[in-house]
């Protein structure tokens, strides 16, 4: 039986990951099988750049173990193209292609642009859009964050069509001072907006980028295990993506941090499995002697 609660990262090839969370010398081809043999789901970030080939997605079905879910965001040429309502057949056109995973597929996401407040063509797009494959909404318009019309209408639209929502939590990353430039550049970037822990159908969806330091982010991981169990008790499954600025080098860490937490408030909960570096670690009864 499938967990209730599926822990990922944004991606699955990161070469800093050698050696701590991959074995020191795998090959980048075995990056998705490694990183499958310990997570049960990633956010598919590349394909907000470009569509792989039907090819490329057969051979990412081919390294996961049954049960695996990608989490595909929806390409730029759509969410940040002008209206969404010009973009239904390429909408439509990306999920069929994408559909070649089957089963694989666990919910794919549309994020918008800040500046994006038209809901009525957000309406056209998502009502139009043939939703044999999950969908989630992740809204960044600052008028989203604020209790109105706006935020209500959102979220009925969503509930309505039985579209989940992206929760984008940034609010423990904006309360750390860096003297670091490239920590203050990849904060800069992320949006500075309240967590709003929502739900609006079936499975939570939580995109969550703490303080960079795993051993200072404690209060941020206690408060999204805590909502987590509160979805699950709800019956809801949870996608949980665990970032890192700048590099994403420590998110397989704070990762393993988040499920030690999540057990805490679970007690059915299988820990996250061990990584593939330490099952490769040489054996001290193996080494020759010297």
């Amino acid at each position: 039986m499938d967990s209730p609660i599926r822990i990922g990262l944004p991606m699955w090839a990161n070469a800093q990951w050698r050696g701590s969370f991959f074995p020191k010398s795998a090959p980048a081809l075995d990056f998705l099988a490694h990183y499958a043999s310990c997570f049960t789901t990633v956010e598919g970030n590349t394909t907000f750049h470009a569509t792989p080939d039907r090819a490329r997605l057969v051979d990412w079905g081919a390294s996961v173990p049954q049960g695996f879910k990608f989490c595909f965001k929806i390409p730029k040429t759509i969410s940040h193209s002008g209206k969404l309502a010009h973009q239904i057949d390429a909408m439509n056109a990306f999920q069929n292609h994408i559909s070649v995973l089957g089963d694989k597929l666990g919910p794919m996401f549309l994020q918008l642009p800040p500046h994006y407040d038209d809901l009525v063509d957000l309406v056209s797009l998502l009502s139009a859009t043939k939703t044999s494959i999950p969908l989630a909404v992740e809204l960044r318009h600052a008028d989203f964050f604020k209790e109105g019309a706006f935020q209500r209408d959102a979220f009925q639209i969503l509930r309505e069509l039985d579209i989940g929502f992206v929760n984008f939590v940034t609010e423990h990353l904006h309360r750390c001072v860096f003297e670091d430039q490239d920590l203050k550049a990849s904060q800069a970037e992320k949006p500075k907006v309240p967590s709003l822990w929502a739900t609006t159908n079936q499975f939570a969806f939580v995109r969550y980028v703490g303080n960079p330091n795993p051993e200072q982010d404690q209060d941020g991981l206690s408060e999204l295990a805590r909502h987590t169990a509160r979805w699950v008790n709800q019956g809801k499954t949870a996608y949980i993506f665990v970032h890192q600025i700048p590099s994403d080098r420590l998110s397989p860490v704070i990762a393993r941090s988040l499920s030690s937490e999540l057990a805490n408030h679970i007690e059915s909960l299988s820990p996250l499995a061990i990584f593939p570096a330490e099952r490769h670690q040489p054996s001290l009864f193996n080494e020759p002697y010297l």
